[in-house]
């Protein structure tokens, strides 16, 4: 009888793939392999021997409490906004997002009513009057006593963005990276170390059919541009990189979405420390992630659910800062709203995982997959770079015509059946309505002609969607 006090033989990566092999009978070993995202190619089995040399260094995201829920607030409204929010505080929402203008003190002051900010983090969306807010924040934090610093949370400012959207700048490239310019030094005059001005909304690609390497690369260089923009004020590069956030999609393959989470921190943290800031802080940028409504199924809602809890845990597992899960139908009724938000309280409060700082630490695949994923995203980088930038390369349609043919692949793969919808391309049910609209580009209201042209957003499985209707009407 062996010695049960001596260690067992150790067993091979070779081992363990003849041991597959053998398994799989008439299968083949390439039959589980898969390919994610361009340039990455995962594999059924991981050992130590599939480690990075040397191991990715994953900052947490700076909370030890873990991540923050966040729900935003459909009234537009101070007084009906301020009510709103404050029972969602109660129901374990910890970040609100409020979406209208409220940039005076006094509509501030109605919004915020009650809401003891230091202990939350407040963001802002499609404010007209940024700088006014930003300035109106300040004197907030000032007359309820807070400390400025203590003020969590952050604007969606971001021209950009409203550029590959609209097509035309908000009012056009000179006065647009002035505002960038002048946000990023309000910042520092009001003192509000911990709200962040500027959002680098790479959701965007993400919606538009990007697959993960460029997504992450797009989102690299669209917040270089603010980088580049900042650096031509003077603004020091580690103010500027505190002044700035992202907001990601988490999408439907889940350890493709954990390793882009990971991989987004360090990648930006060697984008910062190239304009001499301090990739240790760089590395703790707030990252805000939503689930995907590029994912979803027009009919049969219910299997959104799934969709959003899986993401939901991808964006967890992954790092983010705040998480906000859209609910699995456009009903936004009270039941969708509450089940969207329980799934983030099941996985805090049942699932505890927000004990952990990096749970897929150690893990052999997703630590292979992150490294692998950082060096195909540096690749796409450098090639948007070699256009001149984000903006060059939106001016000349490089970056549209990239994310179109990766929109398109995806596509055809879930026409053909090789990416599986449930509810759409499969177990699809003709009788039911759908509860999903389309995904619609935003109109520009200026009426001249477009600078770039437009991505165009649209979800996976709508073409599929399309044809199931016009072949059951």
């Amino acid at each position: 009888m062996k010695d049960a006090t001596k260690p067992f033989d150790p067993t091979s990566a070779e081992d363990w793939r003849n041991l597959i092999r053998k398994e799989l009978k008439s299968l083949d070993y390439d039959d589980l392999c898969w390919t994610p995202a361009n340039g990455l190619h995962l594999k059924p089995d991981y050992s130590s021997e599939d480690l990075p040399e040397p191991a990715v260094f994953i900052p947490g995201n700076g909370r030890p409490e873990g991540w923050l829920i966040r729900e935003d607030v459909a009234e537009t409204a101070s007084a009906d906004a301020n009510k709103t929010g404050l029972k969602l505080l109660n129901n374990g929402v910890h970040a609100l997002g409020f979406r209208g203008d409220f940039s005076s003190e006094d509509d501030l002051k109605a919004l915020l009513k009650d809401i003891e900010l230091p202990y939350i983090s407040v963001h802002f969306e499609g404010t007209t009057r940024p700088r006014v807010l930003l300035e109106s924040l300040g004197q907030h934090a000032k007359s309820k006593g807070y400390s400025p610093d203590s003020i969590n949370g952050g604007m969606a400012f971001d021209p950009i963005t409203v550029l590959l959207s609209r097509g035309n700048w908000i009012l056009n490239e000179a006065r647009d990276a002035e505002m960038v310019q002048e946000l990023l030094n309000l910042r520092l005059e009001t003192g509000l170390q911990r709200f962040t001005p500027l959002r680098v909304d790479a959701s965007m690609y993400h919606h538009a059919g990007a697959d993960t390497v460029t997504e992450l690369a797009a989102a690299l260089a669209h917040a270089n541009e603010y980088l580049n923009w900042s650096r031509e004020a003077n603004i020091a590069p580690d103010d500027a990189a505190a002044g700035i956030s992202f907001r990601l999609a988490c999408g439907r393959s889940y350890y493709t979405q954990i390793a882009k989470l990971r991989a987004l921190r360090p990648l930006w943290a060697n984008v910062c420390k190239a304009y001499g800031a301090n990739p240790q802080k760089a590395a703790q940028v707030q990252i805000a992630c939503i689930t995907s409504p590029r994912e979803r199924s027009m009919r049969d809602p219910y299997t959104n659910m799934l969709r959003n809890t899986t993401q939901a845990m991808a964006a967890v597992i992954g790092g983010c800062n705040h998480l906000r899960v859209l609910p699995h139908d456009d009903q936004h009724n009270d039941f969708s709203l509450r089940i969207a938000r329980n799934i983030q309280l099941l996985l805090a409060e049942e699932v505890h995982l927000r004990e952990v700082t990096d749970p897929a630490a150690g893990s052999y695949m997703l630590e292979r997959l992150t490294h692998d994923l950082m060096q195909q995203v540096w690749k796409r980088f450098k090639e948007i770079e070699a256009q001149g930038g984000l903006i060059e390369a939106a001016k000349n349609g490089w970056l549209q015509e990239q994310i179109s043919l990766e929109a398109a692949e995806e596509e055809r793969k879930v026409s053909e059946g090789i990416l599986t919808y449930i509810g759409a391309n499969k177990y699809p049910n003709p009788d039911e309505q759908g509860s999903v609209q389309a995904e619609r580009n935003a109109e520009s209201a200026i009426t001249e002609s477009k600078m770039v042209e437009p991505l165009k957003l649209r979800r996976a499985a709508q073409h599929v969607e399309s044809m199931s209707q016009s072949t059951t009407a």
